[in-house]
């Protein structure tokens, strides 16, 4: 008898044995899918930050832009008590015996001395705003009542005006730049080493990022910011100026070198820029205007050509670059636009209030094609002429050639249905192990 129940106790301990072995091999089983699922998911996390930075510097850029050119609530409140500033004028002017900012033909108008206001303009755009002066004894009893309203705070305060471009230390610098590397005929311009730095900072000028601007490419559906110097960390986050090319200020002899990568760590980028067709409008906003860009040519190149790069005289061009084709990368895409037009930033904020979107290209819908001819320049100097599809690329995982790259790009599309059926099979598992393992504490407890 006592046979029987040693080995009835021994069969339970070893059930309870097997039991709870398959129990931690199925929670170690459960932590390996959850540990496939994050891997599964990381691209599009990745992807969701990525392009979530990218709209952030985006905006900080809009933001910063404006605050830089427009007139403050601060300068509106002034100019409703009397006070006029150098932004209620296009030209600004010589500063009077009180300190008052006046233009020339006001300096002898005693009326508008009246309002002026005691004035300094800053290197950052902004002026100081003290007491203004005192009115004459000419004006009426209204001016003077708003001279001495104006006049009552003698505390001083930093109201950023609108003021002119060329006043800017910022594009005094850029414009400067520009005109060296033009007039030195780009001679540091020696090999494509030198285009990852770039000899200007925008965060010296008040920037919180060294972006010079935005381009926006409603043919590809892309807005990125626009960074100085194509370095790895200035590549990953948007768009990038080539050290020793032209920024885009909108003058003469320029050529603005913009290269994107096509496609990021789930992010599109430049990847879809055969749809850029001739005609095509491309925009980039500086701090001071929006300029349009207007497609004319489109060449495809080897990585060692910098010809596409070089300043043409008396031209104000863009150039657009990156690498091709899609899968193989032995080559580079580049896409030639002209200035076709500019308008202020006040006007732009204004007429993109008043539409929906920006105008693609001058050629009708029915003029596009999916296939279109595109010029080709051989190694060995020699031209030809190839064909390049025109619709929208989907992503195949041979972008970089780098494993976890092509990974990041696969999964962009191909494995969403996957991570989904594996998020509900973790889930399922994850409460069916909570209740086992509940359930088994309870029969120990029993036992």
């Amino acid at each position: 008898m006592s046979d029987d129940i040693k080995t009835t106790d021994k069969n339970e301990k070893s059930k309870n044995s097997t039991g709870n072995s398959g129990l931690l091999m199925m929670w170690i089983g459960f932590f390996i899918m959850l540990a496939g699922l994050i891997v599964l998911a990381f691209p599009f996390i990745q992807g969701y930050i990525g392009s979530g930075r990218q709209a952030d510097a985006v905006i900080s850029f809009d933001e910063e832009a404006q605050a830089r050119n427009a007139v403050s609530d601060e300068v509106d409140e002034y100019l409703s008590e009397g006070g006029k500033t150098a932004a209620s004028d296009e030209n600004s002017g010589s500063t009077d015996e009180h300190g008052a900012t006046t233009n020339d033909s006001e300096a002898n108008d005693a009326s508008d001395a009246d309002h002026s206001a005691a004035l300094s303009t800053d290197n950052d755009g902004s002026i100081n705003s003290g007491a203004s002066a005192a009115g004459s004894e000419g004006s009426d009893s209204a001016e003077g009542n708003s001279t001495a309203d104006a006049s009552s705070s003698s505390s001083e305060i930093t109201i950023p005006v609108r003021t002119d471009k060329t006043s800017d230390p910022l594009y005094q610098a850029a414009l400067a730049y520009n005109n060296e590397i033009y007039d030195n005929k780009q001679a540091a311009l020696s090999s494509l080493d030198v285009v990852e730095s770039f000899p200007l900072d925008t965060r010296d000028y008040g920037f919180s990022d060294n972006v010079f601007g935005k381009i926006s490419i409603p043919a590809m559906g892309v807005e990125l910011a626009i960074y100085l110097g194509a370095s790895d960390s200035n590549m990953a986050n948007g768009a990038c100026v080539f050290g020793q090319t032209s920024l885009p200020l909108g003058e003469d002899n320029e050529n603005s070198s913009i290269c994107g990568h096509r496609g990021w760590s789930g992010t599109p980028m430049f990847r879809d820029i055969q749809m850029v067709d001739i005609g095509d409008y491309v925009y980039i906003t500086n701090p001071w205007e929006k300029l349009t860009y207007q497609v004319y040519d489109i060449v495809i190149v080897t990585p060692t050509d910098s010809s596409w790069c070089q300043i043409r005289e008396g031209k104000t061009i863009i150039t657009l670059m990156t690498c091709h084709p899609y899968e193989q990368n032995y080559q580079r895409y580049i896409v030639f636009a002209e200035l076709a037009g500019r308008e202020t930033l006040d006007a732009a904020a204004q007429e993109s209030s008043e539409t929906d979107s920006e105008a693609v290209s001058s050629k009708s819908e029915s003029e596009r094609s999916d296939v279109k001819e595109v010029r080709q320049v051989n190694a060995d100097g020699t031209t030809e002429t190839v064909l390049v599809d025109s619709t929208s690329i989907q992503p195949d995982g041979n972008e970089y050639g780098a494993v976890w790259s092509n990974f990041i790009i696969l999964a962009e599309d191909k494995m969403r249905l996957i991570m989904y059926a594996l998020s509900a099979l973790v889930a399922a598992v994850f409460i069916y192990l909570i209740v086992k393992t509940v359930r088994s504490k309870g029969n120990k407890k029993k036992q």
